[in-house]
């Protein structure tokens, strides 16, 4: 599912929120002070939010210093305990419509 620019705005801001992350020189990383999975301090996890490139998606993620690896958001958001931002289809308003038939009055009590 593709997200917003909306939607990927804001999770970029949450996530800096709730991590205490900055942004690196390019702007296209998150670097965060301590890392969800071993706790090293330092800016040893790294979120790339760059555009996607053959190699790399928004929202991987990597720790430096223990290896720890995210590949996916809903990976990041759970290892930040933040699983209440992931996005979710509600509604596919590109698919076709089903049209149901109208009740006739009588029906509807008309």
């Amino acid at each position: 599912m593709e997200l917003s620019v909306q939607e990927y705005q804001y999770l970029v801001s949450e996530i800096t929120r709730e991590t205490g992350a900055k942004r690196d020189g390019s702007g296209k990383n998150l670097i965060v002070p301590r890392c969800p999975f071993c706790g090293k301090s330092g800016g040893k996890f790294g979120i790339y939010i760059g555009k996607a490139t053959a190699h790399r998606r928004p929202f991987m993620a990597h720790c430096f210093s223990c290896g720890a690896s995210t590949r996916t958001l809903e990976q990041l958001l759970a290892a930040i305990g933040r699983m209440d931002l992931m996005v979710l289809q509600t509604a596919d308003i590109a698919a076709p419509q089903r049209s149901l038939p109208l009740s006739s009055r009588a029906e509807c009590g008309y």
